[in-house]
């Protein structure tokens, strides 16, 4: 009997540490699927250009804040049609343009573009009027 009562509360004392710790912890991601649904996207940003050094915590923090208080279905949506946003050269040099999110324009052969002027913006979710009215509407 005293070999039960003593497992019982070793078993005890390691789920109260157990729920202790995490209770305590600043890992927010195991309580937020929206945090787990933005570090994926934040995760899978461009190899190259300007995007590929974006900082992986403001992506995140972002991502989050813009989803608050949506159903996780619309959540899901708006992260599945999210993208890397910015501005980059059509090519470098003489007859090239500097093309923003959807809006590139037939270049000029006097327009030129330099790698200094591409930015980025980050990312940016989907629509809840085009992408995801389906699924953002309650």
């Amino acid at each position: 009997m005293l070999r039960r009562t003593t497992l019982c509360m070793v078993l005890l004392a390691g789920a109260f540490c157990s729920i202790a710790v995490s209770a305590c912890s600043d890992d927010d991601s195991q309580d937020d699927p929206n945090a787990a649904r933005c570090e994926a996207a934040c995760l899978d940003r461009p190899t190259s250009g300007r995007c590929a050094a974006y900082d992986q915590t403001t992506c995140v923090d972002g991502c989050v804040a813009q989803l608050s208080g949506l159903t996780a279905l619309c959540s899901q949506c708006l992260v599945e049609y999210g993208y890397w946003d910015g501005c980059e050269c059509s090519c470098y040099g003489q007859g090239c343009i500097l093309c923003c999110g959807d809006e590139c324009q037939n270049p000029l052969p006097t327009d030129t573009c330099a790698a200094s002027e591409e930015t980025c913006t980050g990312f940016t979710l989907g629509s809840t009027i085009s992408d995801c009215a389906a699924q953002c509407t309650e």
